[in-house]
């Protein structure tokens, strides 16, 4: 707590992983106490989105133009993204909140007999933000918004003050109330937050940047598909001097990823099919060279019935299980080759060594399931983050 806010950090209990239930218990409780605050109080607000990861990061950059023009454009621009199928959310990072200055002097209010209370509360009986009502008639419902608002910084300047001067009056002894405009009283300009609250720097200077966080269950790679030509298009709309700069594009990340998990595949399939074709001889080479396509491919059916994606940690938990997929086959088929050379018929041969080594065999698989299943069942964050090892 420090003057003007308090911050209250939730922390949610590890083995906890569906967070939406309890960030929702967390609100309404939120909203019970709220009747409670002072009435002055704004807020409170809950923050339950810092968890959101956006895998594009995009800066717009206007030289020759103002925060506010380049804000139009990035509004414009995140509009355009969402309606994009995989895109759930796109942030506006480093916008600058405009703001109305009244910059008055007090020695010059107090000639007039004003406070600052004073004057703030003749602009809040000036500016009608206030709803009319309505009228309903037998056809129709006509909403009356009441005139008045602020629409310019004109409109602001020619603001009437009235100035209760009890020092002067008349013959009669009548008070009166000099009219003015709030110019004479006060320098009106329009700007930004001062300090800023956030701002954003890219390579050329200060910008704003879009951030764009992939839907649940969405391909990241199909997003970056549709999100590249979608802002190509869009930045050849605008004038000269609006410029887009990729700062951050998880797709192309992640497409090495997975091209360099084919690269390994492939290399394993041909080192392999080399070494069983020199030592082992061509039909029993090639047997056990296909072991390894047939394996990824069953891997991958079942990550689909288990809905386990191909992120960078499946990823890599496939290229570790490449260097162990080919131990079972080679003992099993050089264990047949040995007794039909040593003249064993070959169905016999091939039953004795299935059912002489396949316990040892699992038992060893199970093994090595256990060293990495540690890992995928353990009820913390590290456990939440490799359990699709």
């Amino acid at each position: 707590s420090k003057t003007g806010v308090s911050i209250i950090h939730v922390n949610v209990r590890e083995e906890y992983t569906d967070l939406r239930p309890i960030w929702d218990n967390l609100r309404r409780k939120i909203d019970d106490a709220r009747g409670d605050l002072p009435d002055d109080v704004r807020g409170p607000f809950v923050n339950d989105e810092f968890g959101d990861v956006f895998g594009i990061l995009v800066t717009i950059t206007g030289d020759g133009f103002t925060y506010a023009e380049i804000k139009e454009v990035a509004d414009e621009v995140r509009d355009e993204l969402l309606l994009l199928e995989d895109v759930a959310k796109v942030e506006i990072f480093g916008a600058q909140d405009e703001r109305v200055f009244v910059e008055y002097n007090n020695a010059r209010l107090a000639e007039y007999g004003l406070s600052p209370v004073q004057l703030m509360q003749l602009l809040e009986a000036q500016n009608i933000i206030i709803p009319g009502g309505s009228i309903t008639t037998e056809f129709e419902k006509i909403v009356l918004e009441p005139s008045g608002n602020f629409e310019s910084l004109e409109g602001i300047r020619r603001t009437v003050i009235q100035l209760p001067r009890s020092a002067q009056r008349d013959a009669s002894g009548t008070s009166l109330t000099d009219l003015v405009f709030l110019e004479d009283l006060a320098e009106i300009s329009r700007g930004y937050v001062d300090p800023p609250q956030s701002m954003a720097r890219g390579k050329d200077g200060e910008c704003l940047a879009l951030a764009i966080s992939m839907r649940k269950g969405g391909n990241i790679v199909e997003l970056g598909e549709v999100v590249r030509p979608a802002l190509e298009r869009l930045e050849a709309f605008y004038p000269v001097g609006i410029d887009f700069d990729w700062v951050q594009f998880a797709p192309d990340t992640v497409a090495d990823l997975v091209d360099g998990f084919v690269d390994n595949l492939l290399q394993a399939i041909a080192i392999v099919t080399l070494v069983m074709l020199v030592f082992l001889g061509l039909r029993t080479g090639l047997v056990v060279a296909s072991l390894i396509p047939m394996a990824m491919l069953s891997t991958l059916l079942m990550m689909s019935v288990f809905s386990i994606g191909l992120d960078q940690m499946s990823i890599a938990s496939l290229i570790i299980a490449l260097g162990m997929l080919v131990d079972n086959a080679i003992v099993v088929v050089e264990g047949i080759q040995i007794r039909v050379e040593s003249g064993l018929d070959r169905m016999k041969a091939a039953s004795e060594v299935v059912s002489g080594t396949m316990w040892p065999l699992l038992g060893g698989t199970f093994v090595a399931i256990l060293a990495f299943g540690a890992l995928g069942f353990s009820q913390d964050s590290t456990g939440e983050f490799t359990r699709s090892l």
